[in-house]
């Protein structure tokens, strides 16, 4: 039985996706989304961590996000996790 992660991840697109066709001509999406975590810490400070994330979406799914993703639109992203 394989292993595997979902996950969901609700952020800001970093940049417009990139695509490109590999020689098999499939269609992959490369794009960044940014998460930002808030909260207070011991002493009552607000602190942020901003984290990057790297997505790549194959096929007819990625022909969408290059239609539909645009810098600073905040995407909503379910995927199987690959930790890689």
């Amino acid at each position: 039985m394989s292993n595997f992660n979902k996950v969901m991840l609700t952020g800001n697109l970093g940049a417009d996706p990139e695509m490109r066709y590999p020689q098999g001509g499939t269609a992959v999406a490369n794009f960044r989304i940014a998460t930002t975590e808030r909260w207070k810490d011991a002493d009552g400070e607000m602190q942020e961590r901003t984290d990057w994330h790297r997505i790549v979406v194959w096929g007819k799914q990625g022909e969408t996000c290059r239609r539909t993703r645009h810098t600073c639109s905040r995407p909503r992203t379910t995927r199987g996790h690959d930790p890689r």
